[in-house]
C-alpha cells in the first residue's frame, strides 16, 4: 500500500485522496468566521441600543410621572384586586390540572373498553396455555437429546479408553 493510500484510507475512499487543509484557506475561514460574528454582535448591539434605551427611559419616566396616580388608584380599589389576583393566579392551574385528568380518564376508559371487548384477548389466555405447554414440550425433548448425546459421547470415550489401552 503506497502513502497515498495511507493517507486516504486504502482503496475504500476509491482512490481519493484526504484534501488537506492549506494555511491561506484556514486563514480564509478564519476570517470569514470572525466577521461572520463580529457582524453579529455588532447588529445586536445596535438593536439593543434602538429598543432597550429608548424603552427604559421613556418607560421609567412614564413610571415615575403616573406613579402618584397609579398608587392612589390601587390604595382605592385593593380590596377587589386581592381576591381577582387569587382567582387570576389560582384558575389555571386548577383548570389545567382538571383537563388533564379528563383526558387522561378519557384514554383509560378507551383502553379499558377496547381490552374488554377485544377478541384477542380471549384468544390470548388460549395461546399463553399453547406457548407454554410448547415450552415444556421443547424443554423435555431437548433434555432427552442432551441425555442421548452424553450417553453416546461416553460410549465414544469409552471405546476410544479401550483402543488407547489396548494399543498400548
Amino acid at each position: 500500500m503506497s502513502s497515498k493510500e495511507q493517507q486516504s484510507g486504502g482503496d475504500f475512499g476509491q482512490g481519493q485522496q484526504k484534501k488537506e487543509w492549506r494555511p491561506r484557506d484556514v486563514w480564509a475561514f478564519r476570517i470569514v468566521i470572525g466577521g461572520t460574528i463580529l457582524t453579529l454582535l455588532t447588529l445586536g448591539a445596535l438593536a439593543f441600543g434602538a429598543v432597550a434605551i429608548p424603552t427604559v427611559l421613556l418607560g421609567g419616566g412614564a413610571l415615575l410621572l403616573f406613579s402618584p396616580v397609579l398608587l392612589g388608584i390601587a390604595a382605592i380599589t385593593s380590596p377587589i384586586w386581592v381576591p381577582i389576583g387569587g382567582l387570576l393566579l389560582i384558575t389555571p392551574p386548577i383548570l389545567g390540572a382538571l383537563a388533564v385528568g379528563a383526558i387522561a380518564l378519557g384514554l383509560v376508559v378507551y383502553w379499558v373498553w377496547n381490552f374488554i371487548r377485544s377478541r384477542r384477548t380471549r384468544e390470548a389466555a388460549t395461546d399463553l396455555l399453547e406457548g407454554a405447554k410448547d415450552a415444556t414440550r421443547g424443554i423435555q425433548y431437548g433434555a432427552q437429546e442432551a441425555a442421548q448425546k452424553a450417553q453416546q459421547a461416553r460410549e465414544q470415550a469409552r471405546q476410544r479408553a479401550q483402543q488407547a489401552t489396548g494399543q498400548t
